[in-house]
């Protein structure tokens, strides 16, 4: 950040559609790690709710004491 007479300037914003080397090399990093485990790391649900109920499950996520995904189940098994 550099000051300018005694006052910080905020770093200039990035050029759009162009992210910049850090953001470059997180992705870089994230995508390595994702293609490595890949397979590993599965979703935990916690509880799957009928359609119906998706405004009860809905109540549920917003308490914030999840321990894994809430499913909606949209279509029944025949």
């Amino acid at each position: 950040m550099d000051v300018v007479f005694g006052r910080r300037t905020p770093p200039a914003p990035a050029t759009p559609g162009r992210p910049d080397d850090d953001h470059r090399q997180q992705r870089h990093g994230i995508r390595h790690t994702l293609n490595r485990h890949a397979g590993a790391a599965r979703p935990i649900v916690e509880e799957t709710y009928p359609l119906e109920d998706i405004g009860q499950a809905h109540k549920l996520t917003g308490t914030g004491h999840a321990r894994g995904k809430r499913v909606i189940a949209v279509l029944t098994n025949p």
